[in-house]
């Protein structure tokens, strides 16, 4: 577990006034046998950022990430070698807004009309699997398929089925989710 904390002053009350941060992570190996082993991860982190603006409102930017995988590693004869990755990451920044407490009339409505925006999401998911085939001592095939799977939320090019817009009425869309397959192979030889 890792913390930290900073505060900042300054003659206002615009600005950073103090951030935060905390971690977590687990990891460990399992040894199934002489030719096989299990090893995994988990972490979660978090992020909080408080801010004072002078258009009227106060934010804490807020930022958590979580993160786990697997991998198996194993030798079922002499000539093979698998290795299977299996990994996970979400990513969310949350805009946690109010109005400061000295806000007129006019800057509340500008407050209320652009302050409070809504969170963005980022998923990223990856397996990975591995075959290793030894054809003598110094070289081998390998063969390698990869399938990636994202996920992303964004506003800032488009919310809720609008895409953004440029002054001149240009539109920008992005895909939310995408999906990538990999498949190669590869023959590795050592010099000695």
């Amino acid at each position: 577990m890792t913390y930290a904390y900073d505060s900042y002053s300054a003659p206002t009350n615009h600005g950073l006034r103090d951030t935060n941060a905390k971690f977590f992570g687990i990891d460990g190996t399992y040894r199934i046998s002489d030719d096989w082993k299990l090893s995994g991860y988990a972490s979660y982190a978090n992020q909080y950022n408080n801010v004072g603006f002078s258009t009227g409102y106060d934010t804490q930017l807020k930022n958590v990430t979580g993160a786990a995988g697997i991998r198996l590693i194993g030798k079922p004869s002499q000539r093979w070698q698998l290795v299977s990755d299996l990994s996970w990451t979400r990513d969310m920044n949350q805009y946690n807004t109010a109005l400061d407490p000295g806000v007129s009339a006019n800057n509340a409505n500008l407050a209320n009309g652009g302050a409070f925006l809504p969170p963005v999401h980022y998923d990223f998911l990856q397996l990975k699997l591995t075959a290793d085939y030894a054809i003598q001592k110094n070289a081998y095939l390998r063969m390698t398929a990869i399938h990636y799977r994202t996920y992303l939320d964004e506003w800032t090019w488009g919310y809720n089925g609008v895409p953004f817009t440029y002054n001149d009425n240009t539109t920008i869309t992005s895909q939310q989710q995408q999906n990538v397959t990999f498949v190669g192979v590869s023959y590795v030889f050592k010099f000695q």
